[in-house]
């Protein structure tokens, strides 16, 4: 792979950058995108390790016919 590495063009973006606030907003943004998963799956996890529901048994909401031919 470093064979290949003076064949290729680092491009940075022209402009100035996004300054204090801008970056502020940024971080914000990606601790966001990355801890809303932890967020949202907390339920799951605690159904997961028996801290919630009763151990063995299951609630079917919707239940469809599959067509196996």
């Amino acid at each position: 792979m470093s064979d290949f590495m003076p064949d290729i063009q680092f491009v940075t973006p022209g402009g100035r950058d996004p300054g204090r606030l801008g970056r502020i907003v940024l971080v914000l943004l990606w601790l966001t995108v990355c801890l809303a998963p932890v967020a949202f799956a907390i339920g799951d996890l605690e159904l997961a390790t028996g801290r919630a529901g009763t151990p063995g048994t299951g609630h079917v909401r919707a239940a469809s016919t599959l067509d196996l031919r």
